[in-house]
C-alpha cells in the first residue's frame, strides 16, 4: 500500500515515525466506495499523527471534516476523547498501533540536542531554552479551545460528567507523564482581578462554541505566565453552563469536585457559579456528598488532612450560606465518622471555629455548633494509658 503511494522514494528520516507519515498521506489522497470503512480509517488520522510527533497536525485533524463525513471528534467515545487528552497534553503516546489497550507509554516531544560541554552553564541554559523539539507540541491555549469545541461538536461527549471531570483534572496535572499515568499538581491562585478577566471572555468563548463558530482566546490571558490557571476557570465555566443545560436532572457532581484535586479555589469558583445561577444545585450536591460518603471519606484519606481542613475553611469561610451550610455538613460527616478518619487528629479545629464568615454564623445557626464540639472534645479524648 505504502510504495503504490511512493513509500520508495527518497526520505530524510527512518523508522516507525515515518511509517505513520506515509499512511497519514495516503489515506488523506485514497478514495474508495468503501465509505464506512475508508471513514474509520480517516478516523484514525489523529492517532497517527500523534504517532509521530505531530501533536499540533493531530488535534486539527480531529476537527478537520474529511469528504466522507463530519470530524472525527464528533464520533470519539469518552474513552478516546481522554485518551487523546492524556497524549496532547504528555506529547507522549501509548506503545502499539492502537489507540487503547497498551501498557507503556513513550515521550514523544523530541529530545533535547547535545550541547557542546565547554560552553559557559548560561549558554548551554539559553541553547536548550530556545531548542525547538523535533515533536510538534500543543500550547495550553490551543488544547482547550480544541478540546471545548470537540465537546461542543459531540453530544455524547458534552453529557459525559468524566470527560468533563478529565479535563478539568487535566489543567491541575504535570505534562510530564509519571509512571501511573497523570501527575496532580497545585496551580497558583490566580488575582480575583484575573479570574473576572477569564470569565469576561469566557462569556463570549462559550457563546461562539455553543454556535460552532471558532473562539478567540485572548493572548494576554490565556498565553500568559497564569495560561493553565485560565484554562481551567475557562472549562469551569463551560462545565457548570453544560450542568445547567441537565437541569432538572443533575449528574453525579463528586467526581468533579475531586477532580480538582488540591485547586481549591478552583472547587469554590465552580460551587458559587453554581449557586449563583441554581441555588438548589447546592443542596443536592450537599446530599450527594451524603449518599456518597464512603467514596468521599476514602478520597480524603489518599488527600490528607492538609487538604480536609483547607476545603472546610474554604467553605466555612464563604460568603454565600449555601456553602457554609455545606461545610457544616461535612463537619457533621467527620464528627460521625471519626473511627474512620485518622487523619482527624490533625485538623486545625481552632482554624476551623476562627474561619467561619461572619464568625460562627454557620456553627451556631445549622447544628455545626454541637459538630464542632462533639468533634473537638472526641479528638482531645486521651488515649488509654495517658489519662
Amino acid at each position: 500500500m505504502l510504495s503504490a503511494y511512493g513509500a520508495c522514494e527518497q526520505r530524510s528520516y527512518k523508522g516507525p515515525s515515518a511509517v505513520y507519515r506515509e499512511l497519514v498521506r495516503y489515506l488523506r489522497a485514497v478514495t474508495s466506495s468503501e465509505r464506512i470503512r475508508l471513514q474509520d480509517l480517516h478516523d484514525k488520522v489523529p492517532f497517527y499523527l500523534c504517532k509521530t510527533g505531530d501533536f499540533v497536525g493531530a488535534v486539527e485533524a480531529l476537527l478537520a471534516p474529511t469528504s466522507q463525513a463530519c470530524c472525527p471528534a464528533c464520533r470519539l467515545t469518552p474513552s478516546n476523547f481522554q485518551y487523546y487528552l492524556k497524549m496532547l497534553w504528555t506529547s507522549s503516546v501509548p506503545t502499539g498501533n492502537q489507540l487503547q489497550g497498551a501498557d507503556q507509554w513513550v515521550f514523544k516531544g523530541g529530545e533535547t540536542p547535545p550541547v557542546p560541554t565547554m560552553l559557559p552553564a548560561g549558554e548551554t541554559a539559553q541553547i536548550r531554552q530556545l531548542y525547538v523539539p523535533t515533536g510538534s507540541l500543543v500550547k495550553p491555549y490551543m488544547l482547550v479551545k480544541q478540546a471545548l469545541r470537540m465537546l461542543y461538536r459531540n453530544p455524547t461527549l458534552y453529557q459525559d460528567i468524566q470527560s468533563w471531570g478529565f479535563l478539568l483534572a487535566l489543567w491541575g496535572s504535570s505534562s510530564a507523564l509519571g509512571p501511573n499515568g497523570l501527575t496532580r499538581q497545585a496551580l497558583q491562585v490566580p488575582p480575583p482581578s484575573f479570574q473576572t478577566m477569564v470569565l469576561t471572555a469566557g462569556d463570549t468563548i462559550l457563546r461562539d462554541l455553543s454556535s460552532q463558530v471558532t473562539p478567540v482566546l485572548p493572548a494576554h490571558l490565556f498565553n500568559s505566565s497564569l495560561c493553565r490557571e485560565a484554562c481551567l476557570i475557562l472549562c469551569i465555566q463551560a462545565t457548570v453552563q453544560m450542568l445547567l443545560a441537565q437541569l432538572p436532572q443533575l449528574p453525579p457532581l463528586l467526581s468533579l469536585i475531586l477532580d480538582l484535586g488540591e485547586n481549591l479555589w478552583a472547587l469554590e469558583l465552580l460551587l458559587e457559579s453554581i449557586q449563583h445561577r441554581a441555588p438548589d444545585m447546592v443542596d443536592m450536591v450537599r446530599q450527594e456528598l451524603s449518599d456518597q460518603q464512603c467514596v468521599l471519606l476514602e478520597a480524603w484519606q489518599a488527600l490528607g488532612p492538609n487538604y480536609v481542613g483547607e476545603l472546610l475553611c474554604l467553605l466555612l469561610g464563604s460568603r454565600v450560606p449555601e456553602l457554609q451550610a455545606l461545610g457544616v455538613a461535612l463537619i457533621h460527616l467527620v464528627a460521625r465518622n471519626l473511627n474512620r478518619c485518622p487523619w482527624a487528629k490533625l485538623l486545625d479545629l481552632q482554624r476551623l471555629r476562627v474561619s467561619v464568615h461572619p464568625p460562627g454564623a454557620a456553627l451556631k445557626g445549622s447544628g455545626g455548633h454541637v459538630a464542632h464540639i462533639r468533634l473537638t472534645a472526641d479528638l482531645q479524648e486521651p488515649t488509654p494509658g495517658n489519662g
